[in-house]
């Protein structure tokens, strides 16, 4: 409290008063012993090197003080730049792999050491030498380099034995013998008596404090760890990884109460730190707190923690919230096998037994003994084995199940038999109803083991007319085996019969409302299905079974939003269980709800078994927002989930062709293609984009990789066009586009070879083409004004009347009006030709061919001054578009400016055949 108190005062004085401190008076009261803490000699020094900041004194007792809060990182900052300078180097060096050793940073240690040894060797003394080896050496170590931390100990001890550093290197040499720690517990009790004797030297040496605590814990002697790392605080109270080193040692030693203080206040600083999270879960789990257990648990995996202690944790607090999907989804993230004896193995055992899922079989049937599982566990999962078709497994596992079991499960024993086809059933049971020794209700008993034994063996007739023979001992039984059997037998309508009379009988038969809701869905019947779904529902409103045909046919039947509330109400009661969200983001994306659809995925911890259907709908709710980056995450967490998926390549694809993010586009299919070579359909991908970034000889090379069957596809062979156009080569763009468009008929198609024949300047056979193309698609707008463009190279009569028909179509589309004013011009109309140039230059009076136009009309009608002011700023702005370069000096010779046109001329290079005769006059008549 008094050192607070003198520090305020300090730091009022300071800011009260017109003068600052001087470097020497900061000095001063920063070693002043007892003066203030360490965060106000920090604010001092900080104040100091803003007014003087070329002090390394200033910098150097700064580095101290954040060395004080155990602040390592900014003190490697610190003395990073103090080194740089060569301030002090026989100390700074040795400070800074310390701070840096401190703050984690291996790879730097490593990097300075090099640095020191090659450059400042000289100055430094024995001990700080050797320290500059050990510090590498023990680097190495972090990093799993042996042989290199190895060659920079024995660096160190062939300049002494006898220090601190060597002494510390030799410890950390004996640690990574794995002998030692694992087979000679007294050789580990001898290198911690070597680090008491360092530490004795040094007190504050936490590097051996360090690697004191890490060898208590190996021994398992963990109140000795933790007085031991509780010790380290001392010297850097403020350092957070020292705190979780701590706090991890209280949870290890059940200190939860004193754990708790610290993650408590941790969570505030490092609130993404996936260690802190596990330890917060192991802490709420003591507690029997399995919701935040759980929440816990999974911030840990998803802040990268993704060891066995966090999935265990996530899955057992699952298991203790009945969240046995979400449990299985965490229990599927530990690849390691364990027997079910194991907790990690019984929980398995336990989540696929609730599950129903036939791994819990095979868990129990590589067991040594199952004297310790309920018989009720090796019942269900011998069940699961059967739905899964291992017959031969859950005959083995039967037998496990004792014969004198609970009468529950006895009779789970015989039904189990009877699903298994045991070879004598079928007969044994035709024996026993013959039989006149049995009673009534035992006879009715057989006789419905029987009904099931000939279902089990696809004897539908027979199961059919026995379960007949039943329905007026048990209507209910009767009449669902006489539905399933018909329904086996394809008898549809019978089926439909015996359901109905069912419900008759039991209106809450689960199983014929199941079947009526499906039946009417598959029949279209939308409304009839919506009702039967909402019938078992109504009986159990979080049953998956009700909810998911009830959730089809709404959306089937585009009435999900008034059902809306109930699959939000079933995600509230699960939101743990993976199908209950996902309904529910079904429905939000039926009615395109994606703010709400991305706010229930976004926090979602995916793992090894989370559904396709999560991926799609999550990153779909990102594309919506125009989150495309999001989005891409999420495809690439869908890869790493499911590395054979081709999904989410084929959806992030789509995403960059929206953006046109061509290059990342190029990246991700050439990933595509390594991971399924044989899949064409990304070649085909890769060649489209090599277009799009106009690398044409690549996606030729592309295409020509693929079979004969895959090229002769219309999309392939439109490619194939694209490709041959860019490289000129318009014969083989011709025959392969002419293909394409035969079977696709498509407009872009027809653009695409048109514009080839043009670029042959073959006009007859480009307007030709075109004319047909128009007859089958007349509404062909951009077809219509490309063939009005090419007729002014062949008829400008005809390119007129065609550019009229679309102007009443787009009355205001410049490429239409500035084309109409020239095919006019071309007919020496130039009064209209002038009238139609006018509205072009209202619309775009800086458009370069609009000002050509204009101007050449102006020219033809003997407005020589108008004419050179119109294709002069044409030409201003496109000194090498030879046509208007022309232009503009015909219309200076016009206005007789001989000496400009020449030199407006000796700008451009005319290769065009069609227009050198023109360039050849016009320079003649400039010089003459």
């Amino acid at each position: 409290m008094k050192k607070t108190t003198i520090a305020l005062a300090i730091l009022v004085s300071i800011t009260g008063c017109s003068r600052s401190l001087s470097t020497d008076e900061i000095i001063q009261q920063v070693n002043q012993a007892g003066l203030q803490d360490a965060r106000t000699s920090i604010v001092l020094l900080k104040n100091g090197i803003v007014e003087d900041p070329t002090s390394s004194e200033l910098r150097y007792l700064l580095a101290q003080q954040y060395k004080n809060t155990g602040d390592y990182v900014s003190q490697t900052k610190e003395l990073e730049r103090l080194f740089r300078q060569g301030y002090q180097v026989e100390t700074t060096a040795i400070e800074l792999l310390s701070a840096q050793y401190l703050s984690a940073e291996y790879t730097d240690v490593i990097e300075t050491a090099k640095t020191i040894a090659a450059e400042h060797a000289a100055k430094l003394d024995t001990l700080a030498l050797t320290s500059v080896y050990v510090y590498a050496g023990i680097a190495y170590y972090s990093l799993n380099d042996t042989q290199s931390a190895q060659a920079q100990l024995t660096l160190a001890n062939e300049l002494t034995t006898d220090n601190i550093y060597t002494q510390l290197g030799e410890a950390y040499r004996n640690v990574e013998s794995s002998e030692t720690i694992e087979q000679n517990q007294s050789g580990t009790q001898n290198i911690i008596a070597v680090l008491d004797d360092i530490i004795r030297q040094k007190p504050d040496f936490v590097e051996a404090i360090l690697l004191k605590g890490q060898l208590y814990t190996t021994l398992g002697e963990l109140d000795k760890t933790v007085s031991t790392l509780g010790s380290l605080l001392e010297f850097a109270p403020e350092n957070n990884r020292f705190k979780l080193f701590y706090t991890g040692a209280l949870v290890q030693n059940q200190q939860f109460e004193k754990a708790k203080t610290l993650t408590d206040e941790l969570i505030t600083d490092i609130p993404n730190n996936g260690y802190l999270h596990q330890m917060k879960a192991a802490i709420a789990y003591s507690e029997k707190d399995f919701t935040n257990a759980k929440i816990h648990s999974e911030k840990a995996i998803e802040f990268g923690l993704y060891n066995i202690a966090s999935f265990s944790l996530a899955a057992f607090s699952a298991i203790q919230l009945e969240q046995y999907e979400q449990a299985k989804r965490h229990l599927d993230g530990i690849r390691l096998e364990y027997p079910v004896d194991h907790p990690i193995g019984y929980a398995r055992l336990l989540v696929a037994t609730k599950l129903g899922y036939a791994e819990s079989g095979e868990a129990l049937l590589s067991a040594t003994t199952l004297d310790d599982i309920n018989p009720s566990i090796i019942t269900a999962s011998t069940y699961h084995l059967i739905n899964a078709g291992q017959y031969e497994k859950a005959q083995k596992l039967l037998r496990k199940i004792p014969e004198n079991s609970v009468q529950d499960v006895a009779e789970k024993r015989q039904l189990l038999a009877l699903a298994l086809n045991e070879p004598t059933l079928i007969e044994a049971l035709e024996k026993s109803i013959a039989q006149d020794n049995l009673s009534r209700p035992e006879q009715i008993q057989n006789q419905r083991l029987l009904v099931l034994a000939y279902y089990k063996n696809q004897k539908f007739v027979d199961a059919l007319s026995l379960a007949k023979s039943l329905q007026s001992n048990d209507i209910e039984f009767s009449l669902t085996m006489q539905g399933l059997s018909h329904l086996a037998l394809d008898q549809h309508p019978q089926t439909l019969a015996n359901f109905s009379a069912l419900l008759n009988e039991n209106p809450n038969n689960v199983t014929a409302l199941e079947f009526l809701a499906d039946y009417y869905y598959t029949a279209y019947e939308f409304a009839k299905a919506t009702d039967y779904a909402q019938r078992l529902v109504d009986i159990n409103p979080y049953n998956v079974r009700g909810l998911r045909p009830l959730l089809n046919a709404t959306i089937a039947d585009k009435t999900i939003d008034r059902y809306l509330p109930m699959f939000a109400s079933a995600f509230e009661k699960n939101p743990s269980i993976i199908e209950y969200r996902l309904m529910y983001a079904t429905a939000l994306y039926t009615l395109e709800d994606f703010e709400s659809l991305d706010d229930i995925l976004n926090n979602y911890v995916t793992g090894p078994s989370t559904p396709r259907l999560y991926f799609s709908l999550a990153a779909t709710a990102k594309i919506a927002k125009k989150d495309f980056l999001a989005a891409r995450r999420i495809y690439e967490k869908w890869r790493q989930n499911e590395p054979m998926a081709v999904e989410p390549f084929v959806a992030e694809l789509g995403i960059l062709e929206l953006s046109q993010d061509w290059l990342n586009s190029l990246e991700l299919v050439e990933r595509a293609i390594n991971k399924h070579p044989r899949l064409h359909a990304f070649r085909v991908m890769q060649a489209n984009i090599l277009l799009q970034l106009n690398r044409h000889i690549q996606a030729k090379n592309v295409l020509a990789l693929l079979p004969q069957t895959i090229l002769d596809d219309a999309k392939v062979q439109a490619l194939a066009g694209k490709a041959y156009f860019g490289l000129e080569e318009y014969d083989a763009a011709l025959v392969s586009l002419h293909k394409a468009y035969q079977i696709q008929n498509d407009a872009d198609l027809a653009h695409l070879i048109a514009n080839t024949y043009f670029r042959q300047k073959d006009f007859e056979e480009a307007t030709s083409f075109l004319n047909a193309h128009l007859a089958q698609q007349p509404m062909d707008i951009k077809g219509k004004l490309m063939l009005g463009s090419y007729y002014l190279k062949v008829d400008a009569a005809k390119a007129e009347a065609i550019l009229r028909e679309a102007n009443t179509e787009l009355p205001n589309n410049l490429f239409v009006l500035n084309n109409l004013a020239y095919s006019l011009y071309l007919q020496e109309q130039w009064d209209s030709a002038e009238t139609y140039g006018q509205q072009a230059l209202d619309i775009a009076p800086d458009n370069v061919s609009v000002l050509d136009t204009y101007g050449m009309i102006k020219l033809r009608q003997g407005d020589t001054a108008s004419a050179v002011s119109f294709l002069q700023i044409a030409y201003t702005q496109n000194k090498f578009n030879v046509p208007v370069v022309l232009n503009y000096a015909e219309s200076l010779l016009a206005n007789n400016q001989k000496n400009l046109a020449q030199q407006v001329l000796k700008g451009i290079t005319v290769q065009d055949n069609e227009l050198v005769q023109r360039f050849t006059e016009l320079k003649i008549a400039a010089e003459g």
